[in-house]
């Protein structure tokens, strides 16, 4: 466990993150991580299932209103509790399954910011499970494996994590299906967009010639061929 806070040290001095939310597995580990980080000198809040509604009243006011920005949790966070702020969250305990892997994830990068997740690993069968767990996902993630050996430079970026080449923990074989579909989608919404600009100033040049010219209308193809 103080590896692992350690380890936690070092990203939050390097990682200049605005609320991060740390999962643990139970609430005895949950609470020692808060009490370590706080002895280190990091201000957190814990949050648990069994405490009563008033207590997560409190902790819950306190991470959407800014008052703190790190919260040490066991999964109730990670039922749906959102902030716009939330741009990192750490599993200091490998989730059990794939569901609440998703659900934990989820809670950074919400309305469209960026966020990374990192899952920390402390032993083989660990290994394995996780794996088994992002293969179960089927959401064509890959995950990248943060090196074992030296330390990252002062400018490394967390953000930029995946501009470093480090190698894959886990490579989804879906990625190159997943990425011709979103390619594909873009397609569309620029072959939509193209005909909506095209209607427009055609419409717009309707108004500004005599009436006996004919306003034209961009068929779905014509649009295609301009910008392919």
């Amino acid at each position: 466990m103080r590896m692992k806070v350690e380890a936690l040290k070092k990203i939050f001095t390097q990682l200049h993150y605005e609320q991060s939310v740390l999962f643990s597995n139970s609430k005895m580990r949950a609470d020692s991580y808060c009490n370590y980080l706080k002895a280190g000198g990091i201000p957190c809040m814990l949050l648990s299932d069994d405490f009563a509604q008033s207590e997560r009243s409190e902790v819950f006011e306190n991470y959407r209103s800014l008052s703190v920005r790190t919260i040490v949790d066991t999964d109730l966070i990670a039922c749906g509790v959102d902030s716009h702020h939330a741009n990192l969250v750490i599993n200091l305990d490998p989730p059990n399954d794939h569901v609440i892997y998703l659900h934990r994830s989820g809670r950074s990068g919400r309305f469209g910011s960026k966020a990374i997740a990192i899952t920390f690993i402390s032993s083989p069968k660990q290994s394995e499970h996780f794996k088994r767990i992002l293969a179960k996902a089927g959401t064509g993630m890959s995950v990248l494996q943060f090196p074992t050996e030296g330390q990252p430079s002062k400018g490394f970026n967390y953000f930029e994590f995946d501009a470093y080449g480090f190698p894959y923990y886990f490579k989804s074989e879906a990625n190159e299906q997943d990425e011709n579909e979103l390619n594909q989608i873009k397609k569309q919404k620029a072959t939509k967009l193209a005909i909506k600009i095209s209607n427009e100033k055609a419409e717009k040049a309707s108004r500004d010639v005599s009436p006996v010219e004919v306003k034209t209308q961009v068929t779905e193809a014509a649009a295609g061929q301009q910008i392919v």
